[in-house]
Parts: structure tokens; C-alpha cells; sequence
């Protein structure tokens, strides 16, 4: 079943939630250029460009054909191209209409002009990629329009504004008389993606591509044998740079050691050796990632360091030199682990424990903001994050929603509570989009958001969520279809990074009836559906109207039917007596327990194929919960010693308030570990008893809960929310992936939705 198909508790967001209002069509005609430019003027009227006699001149320095292709694919036919030397003086050709492009230095007919109408560039932009576009008329009232960068990039974003502006109409095109002036608050702004993505990010300015050696090719070629297969890896490398360079993409590329590090001389010079291969290949950013990784050593590096931080500082150290050798202030930018720590506990004991090993200080940190998915991320965290490594923030990886995961509900929502002066702790805003790709190729959906991020990357200072979104939301829409789109896209834009109830149901959902939240839901795709028929003979892009088409399909269709039957479920619990722990199934008080076997796959609604059944029972003083999970057909028990989120487990979760909001795991359990859950009582966790009991083709969790660790008491008429979710990973556990995961009602896109909790009764 596709990602894009909403749980039920997006959609009763949808039923009940106001959402984002948009900005009014006639708001936006000051705003006709996203990213917004830093500065811009407007004349007192407009400037008509001929469908005759219109030429460019460009500089014969471009190194490549873009900037031309780009001003063919606006003009066609009608737009005659002369290549001009630096050095020449040529008059301007006697056309109805020119276009001027390249710096003064480049192009002497765009310094005259720019002479002319007396402008230039600030000094403040100083970035390789700043541009001036002028629209107006020169001296003999000729239409003239200036494209000038401070490179050839710069060039290229000019040309991308001015694809914004121009109004195509029979006698030719028309243009709002004007003057930009711009360049970006981050040095490089990048979306990490793959494929896709090479075509849509240069459009909007973004210019920075992310590759992972250890997706492809990537790492493979560097330590093959010299040859006729490393030649050609070699050539194939080259003609993939070549492609983003292109389009004024730099790549990233970034290496993971992998679980156990090899610091050995050996393993030094491995990965030394990948990194002076990926240089002369073409690449000048670098990215040593360890995210993830459980610091263990090899058995020989374990022998030359008597602690991983040496051996990780030494690793690093010894690739960051590397690079040095190669060209002096290359930067290297770190994840020293798990997304730098940046969320996490005792980060400065990992970063002073890497300091005194020796990290060199040069190096730069990666950085997710204070939390995982941040709801702000300001130049000061910044600064406090990278103060105890003794290094500076290089890299901001905005890691949304790559762990948020929006699965279930269409992200149309602008960045928010990114500060205006990140960018000066920041050379790198790099968004990190994981699930809001949708199935069709160009990714329709996921652009109108991330265009926001754009918006945000090239001018911070003066980033407009709510504009931002009714702007991206205009240029993929078209003016005839952006009133219908706006109110379709309404309540989704509330539900985005830093606001709070972007993961949450509005309140009064928690007290709908399984019937209220049907009709609601019923009543809201319906609206949904008649303002896309309202869109769609006139809405722009043709890829988001077969996103949304699909989007409303699938959830009005055969999954709907499914998330009815496996959400909003209701277990009673009778008594028993107490079990005795250990036996498994054969003690008789299970079969006196309520048996709850209708399990459903995570994120689906089909049922669990393989049987999982829970038996649950109570008595005066504990709650029995036995979970029976039958092997899958070629699967073994996958458990690993060191760490448990990888291993085949049973999560259970309370809302003993029934107030469908609070979501506590109170316990993961695998066959020889449990964590439970102390911040409820540290006495009574201890108290809590447990066992795995193993046959040839299943395997059965077992608990005795005591109340007084829940903090609560179940007597007959009592209500309580309840999950129990079985979990699957992959056998290797470096992987660590998630492949089988069952829940006994359907949590949308996350176990810890309490809103959708079944509901326990006890008897």
C-alpha cells in the first residue's frame, strides 16, 4: 500500500482543523520572484519584449552551455544568441529587444548598461552567486533586460527569476519594469536527495547535492585494483559531477566507518585513500558520518587505542590531513554520532572526550539543531552545541521529517522557527525530506514544501512563512487554480516543523465515536475532492494534480475500508488469576484471559499474516499480558546482545488517563533484556516480572505489571488507552531496518499515537 495513504487520525485533523491561511492572489503580485530576493525595486510600469528581432548577448567564457539552453527553453526560436569575447567592444546589434548577460568583466556590453542606468551590486554581496537583473529600456528606449552575476552561477540565478516574471502572450512577452538585487544568506542550500531532485533544486537556487559512499558506486570504486574497471568508474564519476556542475550543484559525498571502526594503519589508509580518489574525481566537500554506530573497535585498533575516542580522533584526524594535503582549507564536516548527539544526552562528556583525544580543531560539526526534529534552530544553539568540541557548526542537517515521518498526512506546510541569522553560524542548510516523496517521479507534492526551504536557505532575514507558502504554492498551482488549491491545502500547511500540532489530532477528536470520526472523515474528502475538480483544468503542474488524484483514490478506496475495521478497537479485560511467569501458554489462567488475535500490519490495516495473538487478563494488584508471535515462514528469532532496538521485540504503551494524548512505552522487551520504563516509579520497575518462553515455530512474551508501577488501579468500569506492537528487524544488525511490524489497532504512522490507542476495559 502506498506511504501517501492517511491513517485515520490525519484525517480527522482534516475534518476539524482551520489550517494555514494563505495569503490572497493580489498579496502576492509584490512577491512575483521565490526565493525571495534580498532587495528588490519596481517601475512605474511594464517593458514588452517583441516576438521579433530579440537577441542575447553571452559571454564566450561560459563554461557551459546552461545559461543559453535555459533562455532558449523561455524564448524558443525567437531569441538569436551572440557569443561576445572579453575582451571585444562590439557594438550592441541594432535588435527590437536585448537581452544582457554576464558580469562587467566578463561582458563589456553589460558594464556600459550597467554605466548607463547607474547600478551595481551592493558590497555586501559578495557571494560568487549574486546577481542584478534589471528590466527597463536603455537610452534609445529599446527594451533591454540585464542579467548579471558575479560568475557564471550568478548568471544562472538571474535567469531563474527572470523565468518568474515573464508573461508570455501573442505579440511577444511582458515583464514588470524592475530592478534585483540579490545573493544567498547560506552558502550552500541543499535537499538530500538523489534522483529526482538534479532538474527542480537549481530552479529554485538550491546548489548542493548529498551522496552517501555507501549507496552505489561510490565507495566501490576508489579501492579498485588501477585497470580498465577503475578507468571507467572513473569516466562514469566524472560525467555524474559533470551533470551537477552543470547546473551549479556541488556534491557532497559523505562515508560512514561502519559499526566496528578500523583505525589501523590498515584501515587508515583504506578510507585516506577513498578521499584523494573522491578529490581528484572532482569533489571539494567532504562528510565523515559515524550517525548511528555502536563505537566498538576492531580487535587491532583496539590493541594500538585503549579508548574509541582516540581511535575516532585519530580517523578523523587522519582524513581530515588528507584533504589538507590535497588542497589547503578543505573543509570536513563531522557527525561524530547519532546526528553529532546534538539531541542527546551527555553529548559534552562524547565531546570532551573526542577534544582531549586530539580531534584537530579545524574540522566542522554537523548539526541537527537541540532536539532530533527541531522546533527552532537559532545562530546562539549553534554556537553552544559546537562550544565543548572546541569546534565550530559547519553543516545545519534540518532533519525534517526524516525521523518526524509524515507518512500519513500530505506535508504542504512552510519552514518555521528557523532563525534569520542561522546562516551566521551555518555554511550549510541541508534539508533532509525522507518521507514526503510521493510515488510519482517528479516528486510533485514534496517540491511545493520544500520550496519553502528554499525560500528560507537564500534569504533568511527576510523568510515569510506564511507568504512563503502561499507563494510556492502559486507557482505550482497557476493564478486560475490557487483559490481552490489554497482551501485544499489549508488544513495540511498547520502541520510542519515547529508547530506543535503537526503530529496531533485537534482537540475534540478523542471524543468523536468510530461513526462521527466516519462521517467526518466522509465529509472532508468530498470537499477535498470537489475543490481538486475545481483546480483541474487550469492547474499548472500535471504531477501534483496526479499526486493528489492518487492521494484521494487510495484513501477514499480500499484502505479506508481497511483503517475502519483496524482503528478505534475495544478489548474488554476479565480476571484471572495470576499466571505464573516463565510457563508460557500452559499455565491455565491464560485461557481465562481475554484473547485479542485480530493484529494489523504497522502503517497498513491488513491483517498480521503470520497470527499474533495477546492474551490479557487482570487481578487486584497486576495486569498479565502474554503475546503469542508466531515465526514468520523463513525467520528465525533475530536478537543482538549489545543493543536491543535491533533485535525482534514486544513494545507495550499506556494512556491509563484515557486522555488520548499521552503515549508512554512502558516497556520493550526481547528475550534477554527488557527496558522498562522507570520515570513512572523507580521501585516498583523493579517489581515488574518478565520471560520469552521459545518452541520450534513461535515464541511467547510474558508480563506481570504491577499497578503500582502504572501508577494507576484497574477495577471493573475501568478505561484505559493500550498498544501492543510486535517488531521485526533484519538479521544483520548493521542494517538495523525494520522489516515486520504488527500492532493490535492501527497507529497511523507511528507507534505512539494515543489518540488512536485501543481502548481496555476491565471487567
Amino acid at each position: 500500500m502506498n506511504r501517501w495513504i492517511p491513517a485515520l487520525c490525519g484525517l480527522v485533523f482534516l475534518a476539524t482543523a482551520q489550517g494555514e491561511e494563505m495569503l490572497p492572489l493580489a498579496d502576492l503580485a509584490r512577491h512575483p520572484i521565490i526565493p525571495e530576493p534580498q532587495r528588490i525595486e519596481f517601475g512605474p510600469g511594464d517593458v514588452r519584449l517583441p516576438a521579433r528581432g530579440l537577441t542575447a548577448l553571452l559571454p564566450a567564457s561560459h563554461a557551459w552551455p546552461t545559461v543559453a539552453s535555459e533562455l532558449a527553453g523561455l524564448f524558443g526560436d525567437k531569441l538569436s544568441v551572440v557569443r561576445v569575447a572579453r575582451d571585444a567592444d562590439a557594438p550592441l546589434p541594432e535588435a527590437a529587444g536585448c537581452i544582457l548577460v554576464g558580469s562587467p568583466l566578463e561582458n563589456r556590453a553589460v558594464a556600459r548598461a550597467l554605466d548607463e542606468a547607474r547600478l551595481a551590486l551592493p558590497p555586501e554581496a559578495d557571494s560568487p552567486e549574486a546577481y542584478l537583473l534589471a528590466v527597463g529600456r536603455d537610452a534609445a528606449g529599446r527594451p533591454r533586460i540585464i542579467l548579471s552575476g558575479r560568475t557564471e552561477a550568478g548568471d544562472f540565478y538571474a535567469v531563474q527569476s527572470l523565468r518568474q516574471i515573464l508573461r508570455a502572450h501573442a505579440e511577444g512577452w511582458t515583464l514588470p519594469e524592475m530592478v534585483v538585487r540579490d545573493w544567498p544568506a547560506f552558502r550552500y542550500r541543499g535537499i538530500k536527495r538523489q534522483v529526482g531532485w538534479p532538474q527542480w533544486m537549481p530552479a529554485w537556487k538550491m546548489n548542493l547535492v548529498w551522496l552517501f559512499s555507501r549507496e552505489g558506486r561510490w565507495q566501490r570504486y576508489p579501492l579498485l585494483p588501477d585497470g580498465p574497471e577503475k578507468d571507467a568508474a572513473r569516466a562514469d564519476a566524472a560525467k555524474t559531477l559533470s551533470v551537477f556542475r552543470a547546473r551549479f550543484l556541488h556534491p557532497i559525498i559523505s562515508y560512514n566507518p561502519g559499526h566496528v571502526l578500523d583505525a589501523t594503519e590498515a584501515g587508515v589508509t583504506r578510507v585516506r585513500t577513498m578521499y584523494e580518489e573522491w578529490y581528484d574525481a572532482g569533489f571539494r566537500l567532504f562528510a565523515l558520518s559515524f550517525d548511528d554506530q555502536r563505537s566498538e573497535l576492531t580487535p587491532e585498533t583496539a590493541a594500538r587505542y585503549d579508548a574509541y575516542p582516540k581511535a575516532q580522533a585519530a580517523f578523523i584526524n587522519a582524513v581530515y590531513d588528507a584533504l589538507q594535503r590535497k588542497e589547503k582549507g578543505l573543509d570536513l564536516y563531522l557527525c561524530h554520532q547519532r546526528y553529532a548527539s546534538s539531541h542527546l544526552a551527555g553529548r559534552e562528556a562524547d565531546a570532551r572526550a573526542l577534544r582531549e583525544a586530539g580531534l584537530n580543531p579545524a574540522v566542522k560539526m554537523q548539526w541537527v539543531g537541540p532536539t532530533l526534529v527541531a522546533a527552532e534552530a537559532t545562530a546562539r544553539q549553534a554556537r553552544e552545541f559546537a562550544a565543548p568540541f572546541g569546534l565550530r557548526n559547519g553543516l545545519f542537517y534540518d532533519n525534517w521529517p526524516g525521523s518526524a515521518n509524515s507518512a500519513w498526512h500530505l506535508e504542504f506546510g512552510p519552514v518555521r522557527g528557523r532563525a534569520p541569522d542561522l546562516a551566521t553560524e551555518i555554511d550549510i542548510f541541508m534539508l533532509s525530506p525522507e518521507h514526503i516523496t510521493s510515488r510519482v517521479d517528479g516528486y510533485a507534492v514534496a517540491q511545493v514544501a520544500c520550496l519553502t526551504a528554499a525560500d528560507y536557505a537564500w534569504n533568511s532575514a527576510a523568510y515569510d512563512p506564511r507568504r512563503s507558502i502561499s507563494r510556492a504554492l502559486l507557482e505550482h498551482a497557476g493564478p486560475q487554480a490557487y483559490e481552490p488549491m489554497t482551501q485544499f491545502v489549508a488544513p495540511f500547511a498547520s502541520r510542519w516543523l515547529g508547530n506543535p500540532d503537526r503530529e496531533m489530532p485537534v482537540p475534540g477528536s478523542e471524543k468523536m465515536t468510530p461513526e462521527e470520526v466516519s462521517r467526518a472523515f466522509d465529509a472532508e474528502t468530498a470537499r477535498l475532492q470537489a475543490l481538486l475538480d475545481r483546480a483541474r483544468p487550469s492547474l499548472r503542474d500535471r504531477r501534483l494534480l496526479a499526486d493528489l488524484d492518487h492521494y484521494l483514490a487510495q484513501v477514499r478506496g480500499e484502505y479506508w475500508r481497511k483503517v475502519r475495521n483496524a482503528s478505534f478497537r475495544q478489548y474488554r479485560i476479565p480476571q484471572i488469576e495470576a499466571p505464573a511467569i516463565g510457563r508460557g501458554l500452559d499455565d491455565p489462567a491464560w485461557r481465562r484471559a481475554a484473547r485479542v488475535d485480530t493484529f494489523f500490519l504497522f502503517q497498513k490495516g491488513d491483517p498480521d499474516p503470520a497470527g499474533t495473538r495477546a492474551h490479557v487478563g487482570y487481578d487486584a494488584r497486576h495486569l498479565y499480558l502474554a503475546v503469542e508471535c508466531p515465526l514468520r515462514p523463513g525467520r528465525d528469532f533475530v536478537e543482538t546482545p549489545d543493543n536491543s532496538w535491533r533485535s525482534d521485540n514486544l513494545q507495550v504503551f499506556f494512556d491509563t488517563n484515557l486522555d488520548k494524548a499521552t503515549a508512554e512505552r512502558s516497556f520493550y522487551l526481547k528475550s534477554n533484556n527488557i527496558f522498562v520504563n522507570s520515570s513512572r516509579n523507580a521501585a516498583a520497575a523493579d517489581r515488574v516480572r518478565h520471560a520469552v518462553t521459545k518452541a520450534a515455530d513461535r515464541y511467547v512474551y510474558e508480563l506481570a505489571i504491577p499497578f503500582e508501577y502504572l501508577g494507576a488501579v484497574a477495577v471493573p468500569g475501568t478505561k484505559w488507552g493500550m498498544l501492543v506492537a510486535r517488531s521485526e528487524f533484519k538479521p544483520d544488525p548493521a542494517q538495523n531496518a525494520l522489516v515486520y511490524g504488527v500492532t493490535w489497532c492501527l497507529t497511523a504512522d507511528a507507534y505512539a499515537r494515543a489518540v488512536m490507542f485501543a481502548e481496555v476495559a476491565f471487567e
